[in-house]
C-alpha cells in the first residue's frame, strides 16, 4: 500500500514538472510565489498553506494528467442518466479522463 502511494505521488510530481517545463510563465509564477511566501525557510505544515498558486498547479496537474483515470461508488438512491434508470446499490464507475477534458465544464480543458 505504501509503495502504491509513493508511486502515485511520484507520478503526480513528474507530470507537474513536465507541465511546468512546457510553460515557462507558469514555472516562473510558482517560483516567485515560493520565494515570496517562503524566502529561505524550509517548507512546513504551516507555511505550505500560503502556496495557493502552487496548490492550484498541483490540482490542475491531477485534472490534466488524470493520474487516477477512474473512480467508483455505489449509487445510494435510484437515479437516472440520459433516460437510463440506475437502481439503488448499483456500482457506478466514473471515467475521470473523459469529464476532466470536457469543454462543457472546463474553458480550456487541454491547458
Amino acid at each position: 500500500m505504501l509503495i502504491d502511494t509513493i508511486f502515485e505521488t511520484a507520478t503526480k510530481l513528474i507530470w507537474c514538472l513536465y507541465f511546468l517545463a512546457k510553460h515557462q510563465d507558469l514555472q516562473d509564477k510558482v517560483y516567485e510565489e515560493i520565494k515570496t511566501q517562503l524566502g529561505n525557510d524550509e517548507v512546513d505544515f504551516d507555511n505550505i498553506q500560503n502556496l495557493r498558486y502552487t496548490r492550484q498547479v498541483l490540482q490542475e496537474t491531477l485534472r490534466c494528467a488524470v493520474v487516477g483515470p477512474s473512480t467508483a461508488r455505489v449509487q445510494e438512491s435510484e437515479g437516472e442518466l440520459d433516460g437510463f434508470k440506475i437502481p439503488k446499490d448499483t456500482p457506478v464507475i466514473h471515467a475521470l479522463g473523459v469529464s476532466f477534458q470536457d469543454e462543457r465544464y472546463w474553458k480550456l480543458p487541454k491547458k
